[in-house]
């Protein structure tokens, strides 16, 4: 889609917001309101126009913005994720389509590997489940060492939005936290609590509250509509997915793993033992000596054909 000039919707009015959430997400909150002076100064620090102004300028410096966002399901995290990852996008020169809504980190994996470097380059993509269990506490660039994902993230100036309901995904690699706290069905805004997390874990600071419009108020309607027509039926793909296959992301990265190893010409010299040992130094300490061995049998499968990419 060619770029052309967007007026964005990040039209709010506090005084008349009523944000939803659940009664025990509203105690929480109000715990936190009462016990913690700084979450409290941060809550009634409206963030957003710095906040906006911190994507504007990552974008003229040509740097990645890591982002990672948490919060109860179907609270707005995803499509006010999208409405970020668009504007980062947009601030590139970019007009974002459906190709950067993945649905976890193995889809993102594959999406850096297959996609043209032109299409990689000043992009944002939305992670959209990244369940931070199937990678341990690490980045999931740093974890993935059979190729250097890291590397093409950097050299393509690659921005994530890390998706997970019960804590900060890829927190080790992200520079700040957003949580949500409720939605205003009315006026189509959710509420952020910004988080640094530059720090350690026990010096997480809270920075200030953001109000992100869900992509459908703050885009156009001739592109807000397509991309969310786009993004539900990829949803839908997702869910369909997971209730037809059993879909096992543990198992699905195992494959992906076997299915590199089978390519790798360093580890098709080498003897049974020899590939073990390789493929434990290849993948570190994330795997175990069982887990091993069972990547090194599926590599060997494909390496002879007689299983293939499809199953």
């Amino acid at each position: 889609m060619e770029l052309q000039k967007i007026n964005f919707d990040f039209s709010y009015d506090l005084k008349k917001a009523d944000f939803k959430q659940d009664i025990l997400q509203q105690e929480m909150l109000n715990f936190y309101l009462r016990a913690d002076p700084r979450f409290r100064q941060a809550f009634y620090n409206d963030f957003t126009p710095q906040f906006v102004q911190f994507l504007k300028d990552k974008a003229k410096l040509k740097e990645p913005v890591s982002l990672s966002m948490s919060g109860e399901t179907r609270s707005g995290k995803s499509v006010s994720a999208i409405s970020i990852a668009f504007l980062i996008n947009y601030l590139n020169g970019r007009i974002m389509d459906i190709r950067y809504i993945v649905g976890n980190a193995i889809d993102f994996m594959e999406t850096l590997r297959n996609m043209k470097s032109e299409e990689l380059l000043n992009s944002a993509f939305v992670i959209d489940e990244d369940k931070q269990g199937l990678f341990g506490t690490g980045s999931f660039a740093k974890k993935m060492k059979m190729e250097d994902l890291s590397n093409i993230i950097a050299v393509n100036n690659i921005s994530a939005l890390s998706l997970c309901p019960t804590k900060f995904a890829r927190s080790e690699s992200s520079l700040y936290g957003i949580r949500s706290f409720g939605r205003d069905f009315e006026q189509k805004v959710v509420r952020f609590m910004l988080y640094n997390l530059q720090e350690s874990a026990s010096t997480t600071k809270p920075m200030g509250m953001i109000y992100i419009p869900i992509f459908t108020k703050m885009l156009p309607l001739e592109i807000g509509e397509p991309l969310n027509k786009e993004y539900l039926a990829k949803k839908m793909e997702w869910v369909n997915k997971e209730m037809t296959t059993g879909q096992n992301l543990l198992g699905e990265m195992k494959k992906r793993l076997a299915l590199i190893l089978s390519k790798d010409p360093k580890f098709l010299d080498l003897k049974k033992k020899e590939r073990i040992a390789y493929a434990t130094m290849k993948l570190g300490s994330e795997y175990t000596k069982s887990e091993t061995e069972e990547i090194c049998i599926l590599a060997s499968l494909f390496q002879q054909g007689v299983i293939n990419d499809e199953g």
